[in-house]
């Protein structure tokens, strides 16, 4: 795996674990006095996660 695509798997997945964490912990969380929805937070979980996994078994398939 490149260093690169080490470094953008590793970051997508701490965005994804940071979105589950306020999933779970229900917390609140607004910008501008417009609070954000849980829900935006669940597709921040999906998505990234998503993006995650795939960089690392796309890098595995090149070796």
């Amino acid at each position: 795996m490149k260093p690169y695509t080490k470094i953008v798997a590793v970051l997508l997945a701490v965005v994804a674990l940071l979105h589950l964490l306020r999933v779970v912990l229900n917390l609140e969380l607004s910008v501008d006095n417009a609070e954000i929805p849980i829900w935006v937070s669940v597709l921040g979980f999906i998505i990234p996660a998503v993006l995650s996994y795939g960089l690392v078994k796309e890098s595995q398939a090149k070796s």
